[in-house]
C-alpha cells in the first residue's frame, strides 16, 4: 500500500469517528428540534444532576 493512500485511509478514519461522536451531540437535535427544545434539554440536565448527588449525613 502507498504511503499516501495509507495517510488519507488514517486520517478519514480518525474523521469519522470524530463524526461518529459528535452526531448524537449537535447534528441529531438540528434535525429534531421539537424533541429537543431547550426546556426539556434542561429539565433533563437538573434530573441527572440530582440523581447523581450522593445523600449528606
Amino acid at each position: 500500500m502507498s504511503r499516501n493512500l495509507r495517510t488519507a485511509l488514517i486520517f478519514g478514519g480518525f474523521v469519522s469517528v470524530i463524526g461518529a461522536a459528535f452526531y448524537p451531540i449537535y447534528f441529531r437535535p438540528l434535525r429534531l428540534r421539537e424533541e429537543y427544545n431547550l426546556g426539556l434539554v434542561l429539565n433533563h440536565f437538573r434530573e441527572m444532576c440530582w440523581s447523581a448527588r450522593s445523600p449528606q449525613t
